[in-house]
């Protein structure tokens, strides 16, 4: 009853004229049309039962929350006008926007993360921002999905080393004969095969056992390329 009373009061308000609040172009709402109206003369008294109060609040709610989201994208140089352009569209449903709300949210929590726990330059979260909102604008958000972000090894050096690696690999590779030739070396703490067994940490000098180092298993994956040239010659007899 309060939030009817309370749309009745601003209709009211905009019949007298004393009430004109600023509107801007993006905003489809019901409300904010009912403000346009009034400055034409056309204002017209919205539906106030059922759910309508309702629907016209969540309108706004969700308004609101979109400007907030591009304010931030837009002052924090992750994003520009054409970035967010799919998500600027105000002729949609509510459920509609609401999706496209929802993810907002989750490209911008996605870049907070990063940004707390692996202090990623600008450049980089703009890069990973830009990714997201690419991929949202033809894709539901999944939960189960993976996105792949390219970020430089210096910058996430600092985190690397706060932690004991669990597995290590380094991967060469060149061309012979236009065919690739690869070279794998993979360092892990646990056996890649169940009958190897470490018998325990490698002696130190003096023949001290070394407590504080760290066991590793090295496998090593070569992929070689062999070429034959065959010969074809005349056998010739006299």
């Amino acid at each position: 009853m309060d939030l009817v009373e309370a749309f009745k009061y601003i209709v009211s308000e905009l019949r007298k004229g004393d009430l004109q609040p600023f509107i801007h172009s993006y905003n489809s709402t019901t409300v904010g049309q009912m403000v346009k109206d009034s400055y034409r003369g056309q204002l017209r008294t919205p539906a106030l039962s059922g759910l309508s109060p309702l629907l016209y609040l969540a309108e706004m709610g969700v308004q609101k929350l979109s400007r907030d989201y591009m304010h931030i994208f837009f002052s924090k140089r992750l994003a520009n006008t054409s970035m967010l352009e799919h998500y600027l569209k105000g002729n949609l449903e509510l459920e509609d926007k609401l999706t496209r709300l929802t993810k907002l949210h989750d490209a911008l929590e996605t870049v907070v993360m990063l940004k707390k726990y692996l202090s990623l330059p600008h450049e980089s979260l703009a890069n990973c921002c830009w990714k997201m909102l690419k991929h949202y604008e033809s894709n539901n958000i999944e939960r189960h999905h993976s996105f792949n972000f390219t970020i430089p090894t210096a910058s996430v050096r600092g985190v690397f080393e706060k932690f004991a690696p669990t597995e290590w690999s380094v991967e060469s590779s060149r061309l012979v004969d236009g065919v690739r030739e690869r070279q794998v070396f993979l360092f892990t703490q646990e056996a890649v095969c169940d009958w190897l067994h470490l018998e325990g940490p490698a002696p130190g000098k003096g023949g001290e056992e070394v407590e504080d180092e760290v066991p590793y298993h090295l496998t090593v994956l070569t992929d070689s390329v062999s070429i034959f040239w065959l010969v074809l010659g005349t056998d010739l007899t006299l």
